[in-house]
């Protein structure tokens, strides 16, 4: 079966994106696929190892002859089970480098990830980011008022940068 994965993961038809799933998905992974058409697997980092998910994914794909009979929770039960075995077999052979460079050279970029962010339109905005960045990286943002916790997480300081840059852009006279 490691055979057959390993195949799969170099064919260039896969692709693998890493990103965020909602919580209300049960789901940490996601596979889009039909026979002949390119295999895309979505992964949500944060919630699951990559190397793991991508070989259950797989899974579903080479099994979806033989699954076809099974209900889903059936067949995610039994996927489960050979995908639990097989992440065993990986990294006990010590082969586990080797299948995360084969999945990294599969993964591309997630629509919105950051590689094209558009830049503050106004001054202010500008400056607002800047400020609330340098508090970030000097330990003294804090999340609402100065009263409020010190921020610790870099997303939560984007998210507080660009609501200030929001708010500073609104501010603006109109001309």
């Amino acid at each position: 079966m490691l055979k057959h994965i390993r195949k799969l993961l170099k064919d260039d038809r896969l692709s693998i994106t890493l990103a965020h799933i909602p919580a209300r998905k049960e789901a940490d992974a996601h596979t889009k696929w039909s026979t002949g058409k390119p295999i895309r697997i979505t992964v949500d980092p944060a919630r699951v190892g990559v190397v793991r998910a991508v070989v259950h994914e797989l899974l579903h794909v080479l099994l979806e002859g033989p699954m076809y009979a099974y209900d889903e929770d059936t067949e995610e039960t039994l996927i489960v089970a050979l995908e639990e075995d097989l992440y065993s077999a990986i990294v006990s052979e010590d082969n586990l480098a080797d299948y995360e460079a084969l999945i990294q050279a599969r993964i591309t970029p997630s629509p919105g990830s950051g590689t094209m962010r558009p830049s503050p339109k106004t001054p202010a905005a500008k400056r607002k980011i800047q400020k609330t960045m340098s508090e970030f990286s000097a330990g003294t943002l804090h999340s609402s008022s100065e009263q409020g916790p010190l921020v610790e997480n870099r997303k939560q300081a984007v998210a507080i940068a660009l609501s200030q840059a929001r708010k500073a852009k609104s501010r603006r006279t109109p001309s």
